[in-house]
C-alpha cells in the first residue's frame, strides 16, 4: 500500500534494526557523527481502522530527517489522487496524520525536520474506505502501549526449548 522513507538526511554511519522484547514492533536505530535516532514502526492491535505508527524518537543530538511518503494500490499500480485537505475520491481513503507540515509533490507526501534529544515526532496512516465516515484519530502513545502488551502476552504462551 505505501512505499516510503522516513530516515535522516545525509547517510548514517550505522543501521541497526530490532523487534522489540518479544513484539513485531520493528525498531530502526540510525548512528550519524552527531546524533542518534530511533524509528518505531508498528500496526497497532485493536484499532478500528487497518493503521500505520511511525514514531521518530532523537536519543542524541539534534537531527535533520527527511519523510518521502509515496501511497499506492492495487498492487502498487494506482497511484492515489493527494490533497492536503479533507476530500474523498475512488473507492479508497487513507488519512495521514501529521504533527509537522507536510506538503504533496506529485504522487508523493513529502517533509523535512529536525528532531532533538528527548523530542518525538509520530505519524499515522489509517485506511478506510471512502464512503465511510474518515478515521477517527488513534492515540499512538496509547496504541503502541497496548500492542507491545499484546505481543508481549502472545509470546509468553510458548517456552523456548532447553537442552
Amino acid at each position: 500500500m505505501a512505499a516510503g522513507r522516513l530516515r535522516p538526511r545525509g547517510k548514517p554511519h550505522r543501521i541497526g534494526r530490532r523487534y522489540l522484547d518479544d513484539t513485531l514492533i520493528l525498531e530502526t536505530r540510525y548512528e550519524t557523527e552527531s546524533a542518534v535516532v530511533c524509528v518505531t514502526d508498528l500496526m497497532p492491535i485493536g484499532t478500528e481502522h487497518r493503521a500505520v505508527i511511525r514514531k521518530v524518537t532523537a536519543e542524541a543530538g539534534e537531527i535533520e530527517m527527511v519523510l518521502d511518503l509515496a501511497l499506492r494500490f492495487d498492487y502498487g499500480s494506482i497511484p492515489p489522487w493527494l490533497r492536503v485537505v479533507h476530500g474523498v475520491v475512488g473507492p479508497d481513503l487513507v488519512v495521514f496524520r501529521s504533527p509537522i507540515g507536510i506538503t504533496c509533490v506529485g504522487e508523493r507526501i513529502v517533509s523535512e525536520f529536525t528532531v532533538a534529544a528527548g523530542g518525538r515526532v509520530t505519524f499515522t496512516l489509517q485506511y478506510g474506505l471512502s464512503h465511510e465516515l474518515e478515521p477517527s484519530a488513534i492515540d499512538p502513545a496509547a496504541a503502541i502501549e497496548s500492542t507491545q502488551k499484546y505481543w508481549t502476552q502472545w509470546a509468553a504462551r510458548f517456552s523456548m526449548p532447553t537442552d
